[in-house]
């Protein structure tokens, strides 16, 4: 639902701009779809793999790339950032019914350069990723990694905490159990000993 305003408002500044529409699950769409103006195409998104990925943008080629908060794809990041797309970050509670000039956030090269830093600090190492977990679900997924790692040895994962509060805790479970972990706020290199990698900030960019 916080992305209509957005759809709208492109809409009706510009009538005959194809504008693409993407969810992730279909109930998001049923939810949406009778509300969305009738120049807007509807896909569901592409996994965040590669060639995925690259077929998607491939196809599509947009000119511009509007996310919300709460979808950030490494892979479609780059991917459209390296084919030229202009990428944008909007935050839903950074506008009402629309959307303003100073709501558009522009994905400028140095986060682009974050990404790819990471990538090389993760070295080619099998990543899992459990993201916006609820306060109490890092201890099963702890217990879960602790049984993979049996099978992959280098297995890294990465936590995303829904809520910045629950960071506490969660930074007190690893502690407790002894796990090698990585905030990312502290900017602390991922090395080959380094466990678990935890996402503690919000996307940090100037308007």
């Amino acid at each position: 639902m916080a992305a209509l305003p957005v759809v709208r408002h492109c809409a009706r500044l510009h009538p005959g701009l194809p504008i693409l529409l993407t969810t992730t699950t279909l109930s998001a769409f049923e939810v949406i779809k009778d509300l969305l103006p009738d120049v807007v195409i509807y896909q569901f998104a592409p996994l965040d793999c590669p060639d995925a990925i690259e077929s998607f943008i491939g196809y599509w080629k947009p000119s511009l790339i509007l996310l919300m908060e709460s979808e950030l794809w490494p892979n479609l990041i780059m991917s459209a950032a390296e084919k030229g797309s202009f990428i944008v970050l909007t935050f839903e509670n950074t506008f009402g019914s629309e959307p303003t000039s100073g709501t558009i956030l522009k994905v400028r090269e140095k986060e682009l350069n974050t990404i790819k830093d990471l990538q090389r600090q993760f070295n080619d190492r099998p990543i899992w990723m459990a993201a916006s977990i609820h306060r109490g679900e890092e201890e099963v997924l702890l217990r879960v990694h602790d049984e993979l790692i049996k099978a992959y040895a280098s297995l890294l994962l990465i936590l995303v905490p829904r809520h910045p509060q629950d960071i506490k805790n969660v930074s007190l479970a690893l502690k407790k159990q002894k796990v090698n972990f990585v905030l990312r706020s502290t900017m602390e290199l991922v090395s080959i000993n380094t466990r678990v990698y935890v996402v503690d900030t919000l996307v940090c960019i100037s308007v």
